[in-house]
């Protein structure tokens, strides 16, 4: 009023005026002036401006993942309306579907939908009503799947060549594994964590160098980072059994009864009963054989699968070879001479070692003598295997040079040396005088001549031999009487 008295603040263009009226009325006035002289014909309020408030609501989305793969969620709408109106009284909310068909106000609680889109239409309830609009989102992302890894690619057993030396790892191959665990889904993210939590590399690497640990791996919907699926790899790699790999036995072929227990080759014998064994000969199972110890008697190669109850093995190979007792096969004796030897010739698949005249005594590893002196004698061949000791009594034949008949029991007797009833038992021996007279024939396997011709001791001289052995050869010489 005071503006128009004034003829002040003139509204000069009616068709575009923003009201200055708080809070929301304003009165305009309006003036009549005269145009001949400016003279005011009338005033007086002719409309008043009224603004209605508008009831303005801000969008709403809830995004869910879709917990069973159907497409549908239950929405929880309990305080939807609460947070349109954020405050507003006096109102009427309506919701609109995706194809303009009206919901229910409030929505129903729960609300199951698939992914959509709602009108929300707020009005003052004024009678001149004021309307906003608006949208409540419905969103249902896909909620990933991570498909398991077969544990036949996760646990292993320790690949080590020598099972004392086992680092606990494995190299595994993953080339599938970022595959299968998505199982034929797209835009997918794959996040993979160790045991301690540690971001690993996605895929993973292949080969994947690790020992026994858990792998925790996410699958992530990047739309929604709330919608995951989770796994986890256990990653196990086993001990084998720590077994001798190899290992070599002998057994007697001579000797059918001769055995050796042959086993598996445990380096810790406490835990033998926590295993199982399979034996083998040359490649054959040998059906009911399932000890730690496999008694044998036969050469050849044999080996045991070792499993432990992890089911984990490893083979012991156990070669059995055969030794057995010395064959003869020659003797060569060099006698009735300066140094008289024997060499002997034997036959078999032993070690053998030789010694003379005593079983128990001394052995060599030469399968000859020398320097053996005229008699009698065993040459003993013995297996180091202990498949036995094979005796060979052998004859070196010797003429002594002298004899002394003086009835001490020391050298009384003159006979050649080498011969008795198994070796040249049928030699004929004749004693001369220096004159050529025949003075005694002796039996070689007899004590020999005591010096007596026809009772009488026969002087101190030279005498002379002849000597005819069975085996054809004829000697010839002297020797000696004193007394």
């Amino acid at each position: 009023m005071a503006d128009a008295l004034a003829e002040k603040n003139t509204i000069t263009d009616i068709t575009n005026y923003r009201n200055t009226g708080y809070p929301n009325t304003q009165n305009i006035y309006v003036r009549v002036d005269s145009r001949l002289n400016n003279d005011c014909l009338g005033l007086g309020s002719y409309i008043s401006l009224t603004v209605e408030s508008i009831p303005i609501i801000k969008p709403i989305t809830q995004t869910h993942c879709d917990d069973d793969q159907d497409g549908l969620y239950a929405f929880d709408t309990s305080l939807i309306q609460t947070n349109l109106l954020n405050g507003l009284t006096n109102v009427t909310v309506s919701y609109f579907d995706q194809n303009n068909v009206q919901l229910s106000s409030p929505l129903p609680n729960p609300f199951v939908t698939a992914s959509q889109t709602l009108k929300v239409v707020v009005k003052n309830n004024t009678a001149k009503a004021c309307s906003y609009d608006s949208t409540v989102k419905f969103i249902i992302d896909d909620l990933p799947q991570a498909f398991p890894v077969s544990a036949t690619l996760t646990a292993i057993c320790d690949d080590e060549v020598d099972p004392r030396k086992q680092d606990g790892k494995y190299a595994f191959d993953t080339s599938s594994f970022q595959n299968t665990i998505l199982g034929g889904q797209s835009n997918r993210v794959v996040k993979y964590f160790d045991a301690n939590n540690n971001s690993l590399p996605s895929p993973l690497p292949n080969p994947f160098d690790t020992s026994t640990q858990d792998i925790r791996i996410e699958v992530i919907n990047p739309l929604n980072t709330t919608c995951t699926a989770s796994l986890t790899i256990p990653f196990i790699v086993n001990p084998v059994p720590n077994i001798m790999l190899t290992g070599d036995e002998l057994v007697c072929s001579n000797l059918p009864t001769f055995t050796k227990d042959i086993d598996a080759g445990l380096f810790d014998l406490s835990t033998t009963p926590h295993y199982s064994y399979l034996w083998s000969f040359n490649g054959v199972p040998i059906l009911g054989k399932t000890n730690y110890t496999l008694t044998v008697n036969k050469a050849g190669l044999y080996t045991v699968e070792v499993t432990n109850m992890l089911g984990c093995s490893r083979t012991r190979t156990i070669t059995v070879m055969a030794s057995d007792i010395a064959k003869t096969t020659g003797i060569d004796i060099i006698d009735l001479a300066v140094a008289n030897s024997i060499t002997i010739a034997v036959n078999g698949q032993g070690d053998y070692v030789y010694g003379l005249d005593d079983e128990y005594g001394i052995y060599q590893t030469e399968n000859y003598f020398t320097n053996v002196s005229a008699g009698i004698h065993t040459v003993f061949v013995k297996d180091l295997n202990g498949c036995g000791v094979t005796p060979k009594e052998v004859s070196v034949l010797g003429i002594p040079n002298y004899f002394t008949p003086n009835g001490d029991g020391f050298n009384d007797y003159w006979n050649i040396k080498g011969v008795n009833a198994s070796f040249n038992a049928k030699t004929v021996i004749y004693i001369f005088d220096r004159y050529g007279k025949l003075i005694t024939q002796i039996n070689p396997t007899s004590q020999g001549w005591n010096g007596t011709f026809n009772g009488l001791q026969m002087p101190a001289t030279d005498y002379w031999y002849s000597v005819q052995l069975e085996d054809g050869r004829i000697l010839k010489g002297h020797f000696s009487l004193k007394r």
